[in-house]
């Protein structure tokens, strides 16, 4: 009978440090990659509210983490600028890092500029916001800022795609991140694969502290897809349907290597 009472004792402890949530959740995604399917993912887990970073999507003040409930959780486009990384450091938070293919990236933020008549690049057709997208941030109105508290913030600098994908991805390196794909979490109504959507929000739920089975992750999955102000089409390869020729052979120049660092094709022959 003492033995059983041990091995009882012992799963029971198993249990309660496996599913203790970590109290301070942020997220940092690349802007148009999923940050709502994600966002989505993260309350339906944990049950609590996503809030923004309030002055700018792209720095965290100390400020606004002072003001975080309990029940509430971090989204920003935050780079990972030593004075994002340190702070979020010193408040001990745990994140989750988001991109996508970075094609897919380019064609949502141009449809996202148009609709929202961001800038002045809104005016153009959206074949030309896609080639600008690629190519040049500067034309960008929203983007191009140099923040006064963070001078090392500085997104004029960001020339092209493979630029601004560079500014996020040492995310991928931090240990307390861990980083995630639209591909993984969008599931197969969105050209994904159920299995590797259920696995991804176990993997992500794992990180955040908490252990969930199958039956768990579908319940949240079947919640998922559209729903979102900003949601347009939530496609992978949705490229493949806009890109020119022309387009084409102008991405692979600036950041064909880029797709090949991240896994989305092994050469330039696509």
């Amino acid at each position: 009978m003492k033995s059983i009472n041990y091995i009882f004792l012992f799963f029971l402890l198993i249990t309660q440090t496996t599913i203790c949530l970590h109290e301070k959740i942020f997220i940092a995604t690349i802007p148009k990659t999923g940050t709502h399917l994600l966002r989505k993912i993260i309350t339906l887990l944990t049950g609590n509210v996503g809030v923004g970073t309030n002055t700018s999507w792209l720095y965290i003040t100390p400020e606004r983490l002072n003001t975080i409930k309990p029940n509430q959780f971090l989204i920003s486009h935050a780079p990972p600028i030593q004075s994002n990384v340190s702070l979020l450091e010193h408040h001990n938070y745990r994140g989750i890092f988001l991109y996508r293919d970075p094609r897919d990236q380019v064609v949502s933020l141009a449809y996202y500029l148009a609709k929202y008549k961001i800038g002045t690049i809104h005016k153009l057709p959206i074949q030309e916001i896609i080639t600008k997208v690629i190519s040049n941030y500067k034309v960008i109105d929203y983007l191009v800022v140099k923040i006064p508290y963070y001078p090392d913030i500085n997104l004029t600098k960001l020339n092209n795609v493979k630029q601004h994908y560079d500014a996020y991805l040492p995310w991928k390196d931090h240990p307390a991140i861990y980083t995630t794909t639209f591909e993984k979490i969008v599931g197969p109504r969105g050209g994904g694969t159920e299995m590797e959507q259920l696995q991804e929000i176990k993997n992500i739920a794992n990180h955040l502290g908490l252990l969930i089975d199958n039956e768990e992750a579908k319940k949240i999955a079947v919640q998922l897809f559209g729903s979102s102000d900003t949601f347009r089409e939530g496609q992978i390869g949705s490229h493949k349907k806009h890109f020119t020729s022309r387009q084409k052979k102008l991405f692979k120049e600036i950041a064909g290597t880029l797709l090949i660092q991240l896994g989305y094709e092994q050469d330039f022959d696509w």
